[in-house]
C-alpha cells in the first residue's frame, strides 16, 4: 500500500558517513519481504544543513543525488536539502 518513500539522511554526523547511511537504507528496503519497496517512487532528504558548512552543502547534495540514482532509487525530484531542527 506504500506509494512512496521518504529518505531522510543526516548529513552532519560527525561519525557517520550520509552515502553509507543512505547505501544501508537501500539494502534494509530490499531485504524487506521480496523487495518491492525498491520500485517506489521516492524523496531523498539531506537533513541538518544547519550544521555543516554552507559550502558543503551542495557537493553532499549532489553525492546523494548521484549514489541515489546509481542505487536504483525512483526520486520524484531533486534531492531536498533541509534543516528539520526545533528549538526551545
Amino acid at each position: 500500500r506504500t506509494k512512496a518513500l521518504l529518505y531522510i539522511v543526516d548529513i552532519a554526523g560527525s561519525e557517520r558517513d550520509p552515502l553509507e547511511d543512505l547505501r544501508v537504507l537501500v539494502n534494509e528496503l530490499g531485504s524487506y519481504g521480496d523487495g518491492d519497496l525498491l520500485e517506489r517512487r521516492a524523496i531523498v532528504m539531506a537533513n541538518k544543513i544547519d550544521l555543516v558548512e554552507k559550502q558543503r552543502v551542495p557537493e553532499i547534495v549532489g553525492s546523494l543525488a548521484e549514489l541515489s540514482d546509481s542505487l536504483g532509487i525512483q526520486r520524484l525530484d531533486d534531492v531536498h536539502a533541509v534543516s528539520a531542527g526545533v528549538s526551545g
